[in-house]
């Protein structure tokens, strides 16, 4: 035992974690705060051994458990604003669940129960109750998330312990979902995004939000009146709490009330519910229509239309006002920066925002788990521009938008790039199309040729940032190059007519292959692929470059940080994904490519152009003038060039998570804009602020962005001493550069022992703000 700072005394965490571990909950390190103390991505599918964490606990600030299925399908309603929706709430729990809860007290005075779920996938992280000012009344950490828990400082444990944890059945779940759901006072929706303070992991997790799975929509929308009454129920009396009467019997009595949120039943003759307990919509639904069995419900409600169609409004992400800013994490504005030019940095991109129906989850969940070192954000960029590639020159919107896309994925030495690419080659080659897949461009007219033999190609890059700065250095072979990308991006929904062919300006001459292959090519459709190092790549870039529309076109995406090796296992291509793959190379962009025989021009795909519901239109409108806001907000040109294409680039993503959720019948919604226009915002936002912190107009403003993302590196404090060796500045030019920055109050200077010189970030400088 130990006395922590507040002279109390600490438990011995190793040995109660350990506790925790050996009932099937998995335990992990935590700070003094509410974080993990560790790279957790793995724990989600992996316990610790009791080995890790004698030595994992040794020193930490708490201990923390891991929800979903690592932990038994644990599931926590986390009530905040010091609990004050729990008595409420707790009350209206039934008794025989209500005695089995496990309830802890948080430091500020908030709940946590806990529940396990029988035999069912948690849902992710949502909110489920808010205030009207729209603070956090209830939440939930599912799959995904974690919590901090007892005996860290301030948690007490109040009702039953970890030992204890209850298993529920899916339909009491819900009803407790629903309960929290009555509390909210704001008349919002359910969100799947992780609420405040939540724990989120580098790993996917599965989303179960309103308008987004078949059981959510239902009890959206639907019609529960005559879905029991279809069942021989009737109805005895209208208003806000209905009265409705079994069947078989004929008294005006009742036998269950329906509230508009939970159909609670009395009788003990009203099979097949059970008396005295409360069931959501869908639990109704499930019960009458298929004896309880809720996956050939949710089965049966997406065939009859419900899941991926509710028309729920766009987010206020979408929207341009201030509002706008808000819901993207930027309160003082959309595109705020200091007088450095330095903006805010919206930190790594949020987990929940890489999570996707179908094809692309699944084949993540495949490289995730066959990847030494497993990183959420490569296996999303890697499994996003694979589907782009099998979907070219067949797909489309009713804006004729196609699902090509340019991606640059950055990630330091040792993070995992080479894993995501070898899966892509290795899916190429059991589908039969590894000739579509290549490495590097060489020139401007063997990219054209590549096309022509095959409209579709997918290149994947190594090292990007040679590409650009050989750009720097105004090489004429790459600027064609750069030239052929930029407008083979635009061409896809057009043909594109080639250059003269390269051979006989060498003074080759034109055999009769090439003159076969100098045709127009109907809808190109490459797909890029570029990896680099974060720094590397962002040093490379000038505003030119930045302006010049390649960046614009490339969605950037940064690899979370390298976490512990896995134990990676050698595992085949699962049977679903080779399924669908090799569905789409037959009757999409590769089936009239004869790619034996290049020297045969190849046919024109089919066109399917994706159907979507009503709303789509509007929400695609608003999402064009949240960006159409942001470029007018942005002070530089790069910048909003960078956002003048956001909207399509959104575009482009929602139909590929359309198209992956069901590859044969895609059906647009307003959550795949929404999705998508979220993941690109702060995409862009995070670019933005990368770029600020290297491209620079001289030399001197080059150095003045160095000091500072060095001040930010280091915590915002760092020694006059320290900053020369670490920049290799002489002393008068670096003391130079602090006074222009304590001018435009961006440090500040302290003094430290014997007159010793601190630098320190003030926190208004945009490359501290986290």
């Amino acid at each position: 035992m130990a006395e922590n700072e507040h002279g109390t005394v600490r438990m011995d965490m190793t040995l109660t974690a350990s506790s925790y571990l050996d009932a099937g909950l998995g335990a992990i390190p935590m700070t003094g705060g509410k974080r993990p103390a560790v790279g957790w991505g793995k724990y989600m599918k992996n316990r610790m051994d009791r080995k890790e964490a004698e030595i994992r606990f040794k020193s930490c600030g708490g201990i923390g458990i891991v929800a979903g299925k690592v932990s038994g399908n644990l599931e926590v309603l986390d009530f905040d604003d010091k609990g004050s929706a729990f008595p409420a709430w707790f009350a209206k729990v039934p008794q025989e669940i209500r005695e089995r809860l496990v309830v802890e007290r948080t430091p500020s005075g908030g709940k946590h129960v806990y529940i396990r779920v029988e035999d069912d996938l948690v849902a992710g992280n949502r909110k489920l109750a808010m205030k009207a000012d729209g603070k956090v009344l209830i939440e939930t950490r599912g799959e995904g998330g974690c919590v901090k828990c007892a005996p860290s400082a301030g948690y007490v444990l109040e009702r039953k312990d970890f030992f204890h944890i209850p298993v529920l059945s899916p339909m009491d779940e819900m009803l407790l979902v629903n309960l929290a759901k009555e509390m909210d006072e704001s008349g919002g929706r359910e969100e799947s995004a992780p609420a405040r303070d939540a724990c989120v992991a580098d790993a996917p997790v599965p989303v179960s939000a309103a308008g987004t799975t078949p059981w959510g929509d239902y009890n959206a929308r639907g019609d529960i009146a005559a879905l029991l009454e279809r069942h021989g129920w009737k109805r005895t009396q209208k208003g806000e709490n209905e009265h409705w009467e079994r069947p078989g019997k004929d008294e005006n009595s009742t036998s269950a009330t329906w509230n508009g949120k939970v159909f609670y039943v009395f009788s003990s003759n009203a099979a097949p519910f059970a008396p005295e307990k409360g069931y959501g919509k869908f639990q109704v639904y499930a019960m009458l229509e298929c004896g309880g069995d809720t996956r050939e419900a949710a089965r049966r409600l997406r065939r009859e239309g419900y899941g991926c169609t509710a028309l729920a409004p766009l987010s206020a992400a979408c929207e341009p006002s201030a509002s706008a800013c808000v819901a993207t994490g930027e309160e003082d504005g959309c595109a705020a920066a200091d007088s450095a030019g330095i903006h805010r940095d919206p930190g790594p991109v949020p987990a929940e925002l890489l999570v996707v129906p179908g094809f692309i989850g699944r084949y993540m969940d495949h490289i995730l788990s066959t990847a030494p070192y497993p990183n959420l954000p490569l296996a999303f960029a890697a499994s996003i521009t694979m589907l782009s590639h099998l979907t070219g020159r067949r797909y489309r919107d009713c804006r004729d938008i196609r699902t090509n896309l340019y991606m640059v994925a950055l990630a330091d030495s040792g993070t995992g790039k080479d894993a995501p690419r070898k899966a892509n080659k290795r899916l190429g080659h059991a589908i039969g199309i590894p000739k579509t897949i290549a490495t590097k461009f060489v020139s401007a007219e063997g990219l054209e040729d590549a096309l022509m033999r095959r409209p579709a190609s997918f290149f994947e890059v190594d090292e990007m940032d040679t590409l650009l700065q050989s750009l720097q250095q105004k090489d004429p072979a790459m600027e064609r190059i750069l030239g052929t990308v930029l407008e083979m991006y635009t061409s896809s929904d057009a043909p594109y007519t080639p250059r003269t062919k390269a051979l006989q300006a060498r003074g080759k001459g034109v055999s009769e292959l090439d003159v076969a292959r100098s045709h127009d090519i109907m809808y190109p459709h490459l797909v890029i692929l570029g990896t680099a190092i974060p720094e590397f790549f962002y040093k490379s870039l000038t505003k030119r470059m930045m302006s010049n529309g390649l960046v614009s076109r490339c969605l950037v995406i940064e690899a979370y940080e390298r976490g512990d090796m896995c134990n990676a296992k050698i595992a085949p291509i699962p049977d679903d994904i080779m399924e669908t793959a090799a569905w789409l190379v037959e009757n999409g962009s590769f089936g009239g490519v004869d790619l034996a025989h290049p020297e045969i021009p190849p046919q024109d795909p089919e066109l399917v152009t994706v159907r979507e519901t009503d709303l789509v239109s509007g929400a695609f409108m608003k999402m064009s003038a949240g960006a159409n806001a942001r470029m007018k907000a942005a002070q530089e040109q790069s910048e909003k060039t960078l956002w003048s294409r956001a909207a399509e680039k959104a575009m482009k993503l929602a139909l590929l998570r359309a198209i992956s959720a069901n590859p044969r019948d895609p059906l647009l919604t307003p959550e795949d804009v929404r999705w998508g226009w979220r993941l690109v915002d702060h995409l862009t936002r995070q670019t933005i602020y990368r770029a600020s912190l290297f491209v620079s107009n001289g030399f001197f403003d080059y150095d003045r962005k160095q000091f500072l993302r060095l001040l930010a590196e280091t915590g915002g404090r760092m020694s006059h001493s320290t900053m020369l060796r670490r920049t290799g500045f002489k002393a008068a030019a670096l003391r130079e550069i602090a006074e222009t920055l304590v001018e435009s109050d961006l440090i500040s200077i302290e003094y430290g022992k014997n007159r010793k010189t601190i630098y320190k970030l003030c926190a208004r400088g945009g490359a501290g703000e986290k």
